[in-house]
């Protein structure tokens, strides 16, 4: 239809991937962000190294909902 996204939304694509992999994975996919002119990504992992990778972080608990700018 000829119009752009700007922003991808995944989740939990690290998931079959052991530590090592994920966190090489996260850093190619985000060169490939970058090449693709994308301007952000909502990726949901569970994995401590890839939150601690991401520029911020929403976390949803029963507590409510919070933001962490890395």
């Amino acid at each position: 239809n000829g119009v752009r996204c700007d922003t991808l939304f995944t989740d939990e694509i690290d998931g079959a991937l052991d530590q090592a992999k994920k966190t090489e994975f996260f850093a190619m996919k985000r060169e490939a962000l970058k090449l693709g002119g994308y301007k952000k990504e909502f990726c949901i992992t569970h994995t401590k190294e890839l939150r601690d990778m991401a520029d911020a972080v929403i976390k949803l608990s029963p507590e409510g909902v919070s933001l962490t700018i890395n």
